[in-house]
């Protein structure tokens, strides 16, 4: 599986933007960073995602349980 790793380029000028709280990213998805883009007229959530190498689905729920066991969430 190759993912398309590239450049972000909006159409709008940028008025502003921060980094989102590490407590804010979905890290069960392999989400690493997001940053909210500020324009004169919406707010653009931009993330960064880092591609797993996972065979199979077992593996994945395997690693899913260790996760919450070890810091308590989604249960």
């Amino acid at each position: 599986m190759e993912e398309r790793i590239g450049v972000f380029g909006g159409t709008v000028q940028t008025k502003g933007a921060c980094l989102v709280p590490k407590r804010g990213l979905d890290v069960m998805n392999a989400e690493v960073n997001k940053i909210l883009q500020l324009t004169s007229n919406s707010l653009i959530p931009i993330t960064y995602q880092v591609p797993r190498k996972v065979r199979g689905g077992e593996k994945r729920e395997r690693e899913r349980e260790r996760w919450r066991e070890k810091w308590g969430v989604g249960r």
